[in-house]
C-alpha cells in the first residue's frame, strides 16, 4: 500500500477541535496547496479527505461514491442494544429517502419529485413566503431583540416548505423540533446516545405524514401529485412519507444557515452591504457567493462501492471519502482571491447545493427564501442586526452560527 497520499504529519487536521471550528481557513488553504486529497486512518479504516475544487465537483458526479448506508448503521446500532425493532420507524424512514436509496430506485424517485419541484412552482409560493416574514417580525416586535435564526428563518422556511408540499398542517412546533433533529442523521457521525431521540422524531413524521395523506388536498398540489403516481403504481405511500419528510427536514436546517453565513459575511464588508442595500436585485447572485465564501453544508462523505480514482488516488470499494466543500469553495485554483468576499465574482458556484445526481432539488427554494429574508432584515430602518458576539455550531460538516441577535430601533 503506498503512502503517498498519508497527511503530512505536520498538517494538523483536527475537525471537532473549538481553533477548526472557528477559523477552519486557514487549515483549509494549508490542505489546498500541500494535501489537496489525502487519506488517515479513521473509525471505517482507511479514510480520504478531498480539499481540492476540481477533485470535489467531478467526485461527486461518480456514481460508484454513495452516501454511507445509514440503515445498516441504524441495525448496527439495533444489534448493540440486542434489539432489532428499537429504531424501526428511523430503518423505514431512512430507507425511504433519497439519499440513501440504490441507484435505480433513487433515479426513479428523484424524477417524480424533480418533474414537480421546479422554480416556476416555487414562485408560486411567493405570497405566503412575504406574509410568513410579515407575521413572524409582527410577533417579534413584542421583544426588545431576537435570534434571527430560531425565531425568524426556521419558521419562516418552514411555513414556506410546509405549504409548498401542501402539509400546511404540518406548520408547528414539534415539525420544527423534529425537522431539526431528524436532519442530524446526514450529517455524521451521529453520537449513540442521540439515536433514541432520532427514532422518536422519524416517528412522529411517519404517523403525522400518513394521517396528512387522508385529508384532502389541492388538485396541483405535491402531495395529489404524489398520489396520483401512487395510484398508478410508480411511487408507494413510504416513499411519499419518505419524500415529504426529506423536504422538510434538509430544507429547514441548511436554509436557516445559508441565511446566517450570508449575514455575517455581508455585514464584515460594509461596502458591498451598502450596494446590495442600493441595488436590491443583487442579491441572488450575492448569496451565492456567500455561500461560496462560507458554504453552510461544509463537508459531504461518500462510501465506494467500487475500485475508482479521484485525481492520482485510488479508492479502493468500501473506502470512505470526505468531501471538503467549504475548502473546495476556496480553491485558488478555481476563484481568484478566493479568500475576498466579492458580490460581483463573474465566476459562481453552486456546490455548495452539492452536484450530480445529489445535487440539491431543493436549491431554487433555499435561494428564494433566503433572498426575501435577508432583504427584509438589511433593508428595514427599524432593524438592526449584531455580530460582536456569535459562535459557530460544533458539528465538522455543518458551518453556520448558533444565532444571530437582532434588535428593534426605536
Amino acid at each position: 500500500m503506498s503512502n503517498d497520499f498519508l497527511l503530512p504529519a505536520n498538517i494538523k487536521f483536527k475537525t471537532f477541535s473549538l481553533g477548526f471550528r472557528n477559523d477552519p481557513f486557514n487549515t483549509y488553504k494549508t490542505l489546498l496547496s500541500d494535501a489537496p486529497i489525502f487519506y488517515v486512518k479513521g473509525l471505517h479504516g482507511k479514510e480520504w479527505v478531498v480539499a481540492k475544487y476540481e477533485y470535489v465537483s467531478s467526485a461527486l458526479k461518480d456514481r460508484s461514491l454513495v452516501k454511507p448506508d445509514v440503515v445498516n448503521e441504524i441495525a448496527g446500532r439495533e444489534k448493540n442494544n440486542k434489539n432489532e425493532k428499537k429504531y424501526l420507524y428511523l430503518k423505514s424512514m431512512m430507507s425511504n429517502w433519497l439519499f440513501f436509496m440504490e441507484a435505480d430506485r433513487h433515479e426513479k424517485i428523484r424524477k417524480i419529485m424533480a418533474a414537480w419541484f421546479t422554480p416556476s412552482k416555487v414562485s408560486e409560493i411567493n405570497k405566503i413566503l412575504l406574509k410568513s416574514i410579515e407575521d413572524n417580525l409582527s410577533t417579534l416586535k413584542a421583544e426588545h431583540s431576537f435570534d434571527v435564526l430560531g425565531d425568524l428563518s426556521t419558521k419562516v422556511t418552514l411555513t414556506t416548505i410546509s405549504h409548498l408540499l401542501d402539509c400546511a398542517r404540518m406548520d408547528n412546533r414539534e415539525t420544527e423540533k423534529y425537522a431539526l433533529e431528524l436532519f442530524k442523521i446526514v450529517n455524521p457521525p451521529v453520537p449513540v446516545n442521540e439515536y433514541d431521540s432520532l427514532e422518536q422524531a422519524a416517528r412522529y413524521f411517519a404517523i403525522s405524514l400518513r394521517e396528512d395523506l387522508d385529508r384532502e388536498h389541492s388538485k396541483q398540489g405535491f402531495v395529489q401529485y404524489l398520489l396520483k403516481k401512487k395510484s398508478c403504481a410508480d411511487i408507494t405511500e413510504d416513499e411519499i412519507i419518505g419524500a415529504l419528510s426529506l423536504v422538510m427536514c434538509v430544507g429547514l436546517d441548511t436554509t436557516k444557515h445559508l441565511i446566517g453565513n450570508s449575514l455575517q459575511a455581508l455585514y464584515s464588508d460594509g461596502k458591498q452591504l451598502q450596494a446590495i442595500r442600493r441595488d436590491t436585485s443583487l442579491l441572488n447572485q450575492s448569496i451565492l457567493e456567500c455561500g461560496r465564501y462560507n458554504a453552510p453544508v461544509s463537508m459531504l462523505p461518500r462510501v465506494a462501492i467500487e475500485d475508482t480514482y479521484i485525481g492520482d488516488a485510488k479508492i479502493a470499494a468500501g473506502e470512505r471519502v470526505y468531501f471538503l466543500v467549504s475548502a473546495a469553495c476556496r480553491d485558488g485554483e478555481r476563484f481568484s482571491e478566493p479568500d475576498s468576499l466579492n458580490i460581483h465574482r463573474s465566476k459562481r458556484s453552486t456546490l455548495i447545493f452539492g452536484a450530480g445526481h445529489h445535487f440539491c432539488l431543493g436549491a431554487h427554494l433555499s435561494l428564494v427564501i433566503a433572498e426575501q429574508v435577508i432583504k427584509r432584515l438589511i433593508t428595514s430602518p427599524d432593524l438592526a442586526i449584531h455580530f460582536k458576539d456569535f459562535s459557530w455550531v460544533s458539528s465538522p460538516g455543518i458551518r453556520g452560527l448558533e444565532r444571530v441577535q437582532a434588535s428593534w430601533v426605536s
